[in-house]
């Protein structure tokens, strides 16, 4: 067995989100959804009853009244937003770990995907490309590959990074050359596995390499963009560091000039402060300067 079809298999161990989480998920594809379908798939979960009414109760949603229902908290949140805090809560557990070999310590990982995912439904936002929450969820996703391939590129890393260095390659290129896979294809195994839409897991599999998708997709480059602005702006680098750069076909094609970016950066940066606070988040503020 080489090492692709070593990863490969590991994904398989990998512990999936929550079911409630993607059945939420599901649901809101409807525009029209009914409100009772989401409380009923909430409160089934306990965990998720909990995270819900602790997040509605939180200054941040600055509520004059304590709530005590999953219906009340739902119209506190709203929908929108509920999917977001939902999704974010899924994911801790997975993503909120030590990733070896890319030297990201407990927690590193998962603000990272967190940043990266508000600043995508920013500038999905701010450009009106696409979907906000679909911009949302790939951007918290984006990087889940690293979870398996990690212990991987921890053997491996002396060469990866010498690879790296010595063709001027990004990080995720050199890694496919010495590893016969990326933490991007990782990525998209994962969530093919877990039966995400087509739209996401494309985002997950070519969100540093947006130039292979003809004729573009607006999920795509939102996440591309937001992980780079993110990993310059010193978030979650790990020993990676800054081996990416920004495609300059996808800056042409949106007219992103750098005014742009620092306000959309700006914007993400208010919006990752309040959930740090919201989730606890330590190491976020504190490492960043955020």
């Amino acid at each position: 067995m080489n090492y692709r079809e070593m990863i490969l298999a590991d994904v398989k161990t990998l512990p999936a989100i929550s079911t409630a989480a993607l059945q939420i998920a599901d649901v809101l594809k409807d525009p029209d959804v009914d409100i009772k379908d989401v409380i009923r798939i909430v409160e089934y979960d306990p965990g998720m009853t909990a995270n819900v009414l602790r997040m509605a109760n939180s200054s941040y949603f600055g509520g004059s009244y304590h709530i005590g229902s999953i219906q009340q908290a739902i119209v506190r949140l709203g929908i929108d937003k509920l999917f977001d805090l939902v999704a974010v809560s899924a994911t801790h557990e997975v993503i909120d770990k030590p990733i070896a070999g890319y030297e990201l310590p407990p927690g590193e990982l998962w603000y990272h995907s967190v940043a990266v995912a508000i600043t995508a439904k920013n500038l999905a936002d701010s450009l009106g490309i696409m979907a906000e929450d679909t911009a949302f969820t790939a951007g918290l996703l984006h990087d889940i590959g690293k979870v398996v391939i990690g212990t991987f590129v921890e053997k491996d890393f002396d060469k990866i990074d010498a690879t790296a260095k010595a063709s001027d390659l990004s990080f995720e290129t050199a890694e496919r050359k010495i590893l016969g896979i990326d933490h991007a294809e990782i990525g998209y195994a994962v969530l093919d596995m877990w039966k995400f839409p087509d739209k996401i897991t494309r985002a997950v599999r070519f969100h540093h390499r947006p130039e292979d998708i003809q004729g573009g997709a607006p999920e795509v480059d939102a996440v591309h963009i937001s992980d780079i602005l993110c990993l310059m702006m010193g978030i979650g680098p790990g020993r990676e560091g800054l081996q990416y750069s920004l495609s300059e076909e996808i800056l042409s094609r949106y007219l992103l000039t750098p005014p742009i970016l620092e306000k959309i950066v700006s914007h993400s940066i208010d919006d990752m402060k309040r959930f740090a606070e919201l989730f606890g988040i330590q190491s976020g503020g504190d490492n960043y300067g955020i």
